[in-house]
């Protein structure tokens, strides 16, 4: 279980990626808090736009920074290998 959060929270060299332990910190304590007041109120609760922005923006964030930490700046290089046809 230990390797499986040293994995996920490691950049492809191995060492630790502070990106990805703030993004999972960011997902966790919003998604974690809508689920607490819900199990509380006994009903769904409705998600805040600010919410769904903040989620959303953290986890854009880190695709546009692992997209970066490859070289790929998004306006020459797709992110992906290209074959020629």
């Amino acid at each position: 279980m230990m390797r499986f959060f040293t994995l996920m929270f490691s950049e492809s060299g191995g060492a630790p990626s502070s990106t990805r332990i703030i993004t999972a910190f960011v997902v966790l304590a919003v998604v974690g808090t809508w689920a607490l007041i819900s199990l509380e109120k006994k009903a769904l609760q409705p998600l805040s736009p600010e919410q769904v922005l903040l989620v959303l923006g953290a986890m854009g964030f880190k695709v546009l920074q692992r997209g970066r930490e490859n070289g790929h700046s998004g306006d020459t290089q797709p992110p992906f290998p290209v074959t020629p046809k």
